[in-house]
């Protein structure tokens, strides 16, 4: 009924009132075209059918596409942390197999660091929730790419786990190429396809969900969220804490991302500095068995010079060509020394050529081990003799530094150059390869060491027969996840250390038919070969065991040393501790050659050499072995140490777990000379670090760094 003043076809209400959604044939409907949903008080219109659409996804007890995104994230973070742990490897290995208790430890952090990054998003949008659309929405694309980000770094992260035992880490960014070297990527992503599927899988699917949920419906998110996903973050990040896991253990479980992010602070952040650096370097020279008085320079203390350099490049060259040996460094890829002792009577079967070397005329150091882990680490030991830094890669962002390897010296020393290899190109030192050799054959392509004989024969038949020679031959077949010639492949069944044996005896194999061709060549009388090997490998036994062992471990650095060379009686052993920073000196020695060097090793033939420690580093991992024990600890000062009889071959003959296999020796108790000598290790090792980062390796003028830094120009 109308009232008096009313006009016809206007309904006046005292309160607002809520019309339905959409009227069936006929009626009204609830599209931008239809009649507003709600009528405030005295009949005015409260809000246009687009705002009102927006206030449903925003408001009204909603919390726009929050809910299902945030879970969606965390969901793909636990389903890459399991298929990383129970899918099997390119080399046969599951690597959860081990480490089953962790997993449930893992899964909590990975929880609890997506929590954590949800939680900031969803505390912004809330703060904001009165803020325009606009800004929620780019908050929502933050978070998608942020989402997006760190779960692409947790897929990289479990992937170079899976393939190299590796965590992801800020360093090894600028060490690798993956663009350049994007065959070995191939390879490595090829060999573990269905971990790959799996990650991308996962990448793809919460990409779509968030994009979809948040893009479209980017109402704030409510203050409740971002509480519960604070409270969820803590409690998932202390966990490890709080169910007692060990310092290794949970350096093993720690997300990528924050791996990164530590890592990026730490180079952003000045260091403390050592404190008392003079005193930590003469540790150091005890350490190397250097004599009283060390160092003669305190500026460089590792710079050994000699008076007249020149002069005795001079007199080297000088002499007649029968009296400048040749010499072939063989770098043998992830050699086990456990599988090639070569006075065992099993190891001809393994690797007939190289025994054959040994008993012909070799010498076979039985406990060496490499300056670290992986290879671009081990190659800075054997050409550079040092020891690898403690927190970053001499080849990686230290590669500017001003150095001297044995490719230099015998360069200097007017020897012909040789180098044959496959795929280097991952690794960022191809220039130093320029450098360092006269003729190279690198082929990107190749995989199996038998495609580097033919290339090796041209080379050593082209080269000047009135030089001495060094042949450099690095052996690819057993880097994982291993190959084998075109045409063969390994079992299906086949486990981790079927599958290194078989790639071990290809790579045996080719390089007996290169040696063969040096003997036939009519220098053999007066070449020197080394064998040795970049670094170790971990069987399957370490590798299931690796997060509770750390690292660099003796799986990983153990590895082997042959010399052979004329006069040798053949089918010696030397169970003296040595080393990669060793070779170097040792080679110098066998020729006769002494020039001024930053070697940090001893000539291994020299009468009455001291024993030293080896020291294995690698990005914070410490492996100290001093007689027959060896100390694993973590350069973070106060951290646990754990002591091993690494060199006892307990052979798991019966065990069902693994097969017979070396299991890293024995451990046996510490004690606080222990803990004291491995804080010695840790002041001389941060000591060692600054001399690097401050580039005091070696004086201008006699060594030069990365080729492409300016105004170093090679001398010969």
């Amino acid at each position: 009924m109308l009232r008096p003043g009313d006009r016809e076809g206007v309904i006046r209400v005292n309160a607002p009132i809520a019309l339905p959604r959409r009227i069936s044939a006929g009626g009204v409907g609830s599209g931008e075209q239809g009649l507003p949903r709600t009528i405030g008080a005295g009949g005015s219109v409260a809000r246009s059918s687009g705002e009102a659409a927006a206030a449903a996804r925003g408001a009204g007890g909603t919390a726009g596409g929050w809910p299902v995104a945030v879970v969606a994230v965390s969901a793909g973070a636990l389903a890459i942390a399991t298929a990383s742990q129970w899918l099997r490897t390119s080399v046969g290995l599951v690597p959860g197999a081990g480490s089953g208790d962790l997993f449930a430890s893992r899964l909590a952090v990975e929880l609890g660091a997506t929590a954590a990054l949800s939680a900031a998003f969803l505390a912004l949008s809330a703060l904001l929730r009165r803020v325009g659309g606009g800004v929620q929405r780019w908050i929502a694309s933050a978070y998608l790419v942020a989402a997006a980000g760190y779960l692409l770094l947790s897929a990289v992260d479990a992937e170079l786990w899976r393939y190299s035992g590796q965590r992801l880490r800020a360093v090894l960014l600028g060490a690798y190429s993956l663009h350049r070297g994007i065959h070995m990527t191939w390879s490595v992503l090829s060999g573990d396809v269905c971990f790959v599927l799996a990650a991308v899988t996962v990448l793809g699917s919460v990409a779509a969900v968030v994009h979809r949920q948040l893009r479209r419906r980017p109402g704030p998110a409510p203050a409740p969220w971002a509480v519960g996903a604070l409270a969820l973050a803590v409690s998932g990040l202390t966990s490890p804490w709080l169910t007692g896991l060990g310092n290794e253990e949970r350096l093993s479980i720690r997300p990528a991302a924050l791996n990164v992010v530590m890592d990026l602070g730490r180079a952003a952040l000045p260091g403390s500095g050592v404190d008392d650096p003079a005193e930590a370097i003469r540790r150091m020279g005890e350490l190397l068995g250097k004599p009283p008085g060390w160092p003669v320079d305190p500026a460089y203390p590792l710079w050994h010079a000699v008076p007249d350099d020149e002069a005795a490049y001079a007199s080297f060259r000088a002499r007649p060509l029968a009296e400048r040996p040749d010499v072939v460094l063989v770098v043998l890829e992830s050699a086990q020394a456990w599988e090639l002792r070569f006075e065992e009577p099993t190891t001809e079967s393994k690797a007939p050529a190289l025994t054959r070397l040994f008993r012909e005329r070799g010498l076979s150091f039985t406990r060496h081990h490499s300056s670290g882990y992986p290879s671009i680490e081990g190659w800075a030991g054997i050409n550079f003799g040092l020891w690898c830094h403690p927190n970053d890669l001499i080849l990686g962002r230290l590669r500017h530094r001003r150095y001297v390897g044995i490719a230099d010296v015998l360069g200097r020393a007017g020897y012909h150059r040789i180098l044959v290899s496959g795929r280097p190109d991952w690794e960022n030192v191809e220039p130093f390869y320029e450098r360092w050799y006269d003729r190279r054959f690198l082929d990107f392509d190749l995989t199996w060491d038998g495609g580097l004989v033919e290339p090796m024969k041209r080379l050593y038949d082209e080269a000047p027969p009135d030089r001495p020679r060094l042949l450099t031959i690095m052996t690819i077949s057993t880097h994982p996840p291993f190959s084998l010639p075109p045409g063969r492949s390994f079992p299906a069944s086949a486990g981790l250390r079927e599958r290194y044996m078989l790639a071990l005896a290809h790579l045996d194999d080719s390089l007996g038919r290169m040696l063969d061709h040096v003997r036939a060549s009519g220098r053999w009388d007066r070449t020197v070969v080394v064998c040795v090997g970049d670094h170790s490998i971990m069987n399957e036994w370490i590798s299931l065991r690796s997060a509770r062992i750390g690292t660099p471990n003796a799986g990983e650095t153990w590895t082997t040393l042959l010399l052979a060379a004329p006069g040798f009686p053949g089918g010696t052993v030397d169970e003296r501790l040595a080393s990669h920073v060793d070779v170097a000196p040792t080679i110098l020695g066998l020729l006769g050659l002494g020039v001024s060097n930053h070697f940090l090793g001893r000539d291994l033939l020299a009468p009455g050499i001291p024993d030293v420690p080896a020291v294995a580093a690698h990005l914070g991992g410490v492996g100290f072995t001093e007689g027959p024990f060896r100390l694993q600890f973590r350069m973070s000062p106060g951290s646990p140490c754990r002591k091993f009889e690494y060199a006892v071959l307990e052979r798991a003959e019966t065990d069902p777990e693994v097969g017979p296999d070396y299991r890293h020796g024995r451990e046996v108790a510490t004690t606080p000379a222990d803990a004291t000598r491995a804080g010695t290790v840790r002041r001389v090792l941060e000591a060692y670090g600054e001399l690097l980062s401050q580039d005091r390796i070696a004086p201008p003028g006699y060594a030069y760094g990365y080729p492409e830094r300016p105004g170093d120009v090679p001398r010969h």
